[in-house]
């Protein structure tokens, strides 16, 4: 094996560092790129390898970890809510808790794919609803940032490790159901119900995430005109044309440089026709 790379994500892209370590304890460290990418030249390291990145997206904070063996041969690796999921179960015990102790022996190719297989069937109705291949390696497909497919799953989809109980919880965002999914290399019990309106939400992420986008800059707009008198006249000019002598309004509304940045949104839940959620955005000055 000569080059494990991939992307580093939190509902966006994790920005911070990322550790490989390898089976004698052998480790590189790495900036996150803007978008979550990161490679290591393996060459000289030792299989099995652990993955942990930490950093932040949307204003939390995350450690993630995944896992990668000679057997899975070079190329992509996710580090995802999802890859910390498969590395919990596979290992049997905490992640972090694992990774410090550096002996990644019963780390393989099969158990891996083992416990990738029974995760990917706990969440399979929610893929089928997104449009996802069955055939999909959860821990080695990259997918475009792009709300659609994977993407808009992992926006649904809340997992939260709880080691002390040895188990996790599998919600899904949307409709609130809660799966409990075992912290070793047994198969929860059960699966997601997926509605007619669970399943159109999944497929309208891309219009969804556009109409949000556009409300947050139209209000901010319609706020800033709402605050100048219908009456007033910038040099002769009506408030609705573009301004000439203000310098403090100058690029609006041809470029709008003043209005906030969209830059992401996270679902709460869905409910009789409402969906709420939580608009993440930064000052555009």
């Amino acid at each position: 094996m000569q080059t494990i790379s991939g992307v580093a994500t939190a509902d966006t892209p994790l920005q911070g560092t990322i550790i490989i370590r390898d089976n004698i304890g052998t480790m590189k460290t790495a900036t996150l790129q803007t978008d979550g990418h990161f490679s290591f030249d393996v060459s000289q390291m030792k299989s099995p390898f652990m993955l942990r990145a930490e950093g932040d997206a949307n204003d939390e904070h995350f450690v993630l970890y995944s896992a990668a063996t000679d057997a899975d041969g070079n190329g992509h690796f996710n580090v995802n809510a999802l890859t910390n999921l498969i590395v919990t179960k596979t290992v049997e015990q905490s992640a972090e808790t694992y990774y410090q102790a550096g002996n990644y022996h019963n780390l393989s190719f099969e158990s891996l794919n083992n416990q990738e297989a029974a995760v990917q069937a706990r969440i399979q109705p929610l893929l089928t609803a997104a449009d996802v291949p069955e055939n999909i390696n959860l821990r080695r497909q990259a997918y475009p940032d792009d709300w659609t497919g994977m993407h808009a799953v992992l926006q649904i989809l809340d997992i939260q490790i709880d080691p002390a109980h040895n188990e996790a919880g599998l919600r899904n965002r949307l409709s609130g159901q809660i799966l409990s999914e075992p912290l070793n290399n047994n198969a929860g019990n059960g699966t997601f119900n997926i509605s007619t309106d669970i399943t159109k939400v999944l497929q309208e992420m891309p219009s969804i995430a556009s109409v949000i986008k556009q409300s947050v800059e139209y209000n901010h707009r319609t706020k800033l005109m709402s605050i100048i008198n219908p009456n007033y006249l910038n040099d002769g000019i009506n408030r609705d044309a573009p301004p000439r002598n203000l310098d403090e309004l100058k690029r609006i509304p041809d470029s709008w440089s003043s209005k906030p940045i969209f830059l992401h949104f996270k679902i709460r839940s869905y409910h009789a026709g409402t969906l709420s959620v939580d608009i993440m955005n930064r000052p555009g000055f």
